[in-house]
């Protein structure tokens, strides 16, 4: 049986696709184009450097999206495609995989699996979307309730590139509810065997942002809830909760994760707040790790200008491959001191050439306080360029 899941998968999503293409009854294709510049002035840095700065990829300097949907005539089958190049991968596919229906109560995706019904539309948990190669089933067995299995053999690091063989014995399993009440609410909960798939040691030379999900035997299980409010027009209001390495043992190993999105649109204002809480059991990791992210805009005509910010405490910025980067999804290395702190200025103002196109201009100041006293102090002079379609 081993690795034949893997295979199965596979050649499925292949049929699948091949089938969608030829009795498609609709295709549709949408995407962008992000890049910029970024010119960084750092102490660490003896003169101010230029880079390719694309403030809405993860700042990888350019990300090109295409996305693919296909559906047959009875909708009962159809498949999903990301084709996005973006740092040094030119062949990047984020997901690639087909989908059935069995009666109508039942549908299964199968291949390089991208899926968001058990996601509560917060700011960083993905639940079951990029897992990985494998298969998820979704049972829909009354009216706003959802009932997902999913079994992932495929490895897959931060670019998203299939890094081994399908595997069942490295392979990450789970188990997720949905439900909803249209305009009420939604709650999700869901189960992994790991967090990450194991796709053996890090290669040396790796960058620190590739090596997040190159693990050696260290993915442990974790739990995920979720609720949004869908109440209040207008109104974006997520809680989510993460409890990661439930099977090691959690009071001297765990982590306690907590994401509070608030969100309002009035008009012409946008306004929120991101927030996010984290809790270590580990000897000596005694403080918590504390996020708040506002921002604020307003449009005027086809101008938004915009003020955001962040204050850390008990985190650093990241290094490696991320360092001088921030978006506004940017993650941090969390410490669990309080004398590690991160404060972070980003005015910017943004120019919508039509409905498809805009130029952003912006500034990012970051202020970092850390134990080790090392400078990472920087600021970041930024042009950014989007094009939809």
């Amino acid at each position: 049986m081993k690795k034949f899941l893997g295979v199965f998968t596979v050649l499925l999503a292949t049929g699948l696709i091949a089938a969608g293409g030829l009795f498609a009854q609709e295709v549709k294709w949408n995407g962008y184009v992000n890049s910029g510049l970024g010119v960084i002035v750092a102490d660490e840095l003896d003169d101010p450097k230029l880079t390719a700065f694309a403030a809405d990829a993860e700042q990888w300097n350019y990300r090109f999206r295409l996305d693919g949907a296909f559906t047959n005539e009875a909708n009962t089958a159809g498949a999903n495609l990301r084709f996005e190049p973006q740092i040094t991968n030119a062949f990047r596919l984020p997901y690639f995989y087909g989908w059935f229906k069995v009666g109508d109560i039942l549908t299964v995706n199968a291949g390089i699996v991208f899926n968001t019904v058990f996601n509560s539309g917060g700011w960083i948990l993905n639940d079951d979307a990029g897992e990985g190669t494998g298969i998820l089933a979704v049972l829909s067995p009354l009216a706003g309730l959802q009932i997902g299995l999913g079994a992932y053999v495929g490895g897959w690091d931060v670019v998203n590139a299939l890094t081994t063989a399908p595997d069942l014995e490295s392979g990450r399993y789970t188990a997720s509810l949905a439900y909803q009440q249209d305009n009420v609410f939604k709650v999700t909960a869901s189960y992994r065997t790991k967090s990450y798939y194991e796709v053996g040691p890090i290669a040396p030379g790796t960058p620190v942002v590739e090596a997040v999900s190159y693990t050696t035997g260290a993915d442990t299980a974790k739990a995920i809830l979720g609720l949004q409010i869908l109440a209040v027009p207008g109104l974006k209001a997520v809680v989510e909760a993460g409890f990661d390495k439930l099977d090691d043992t959690f009071s001297d190993n765990g982590i306690t994760s907590i994401y509070e999105t608030l969100a309002y649109n009035v008009e012409k204002l946008d306004f929120g707040l991101h927030a996010q809480e984290a809790f270590s059991s580990v000897t000596g990791q005694d403080d918590p790790f504390l996020r708040l992210t506002p921002w604020v805009s307003y449009t005027i005509g086809a101008f938004v200008p915009q003020l955001a910010g962040s204050y850390v405490s008990g985190g650093t910025p990241l290094t490696g491959a991320n360092k001088f980067k921030y978006h506004r999804r940017t993650t941090f290395a969390n410490s669990y001191s309080s004398e590690d702190s991160v404060i972070t200025l980003q005015p910017s103002i943004k120019y919508n050439v039509d409905k498809n196109t805009y130029v952003e201009l912006g500034y990012v100041y970051n202020i970092v306080k850390e134990k080790a006293d090392i400078d990472n102090d920087f600021q970041v002079i930024y042009a950014d360029f989007k094009w939809s379609f």
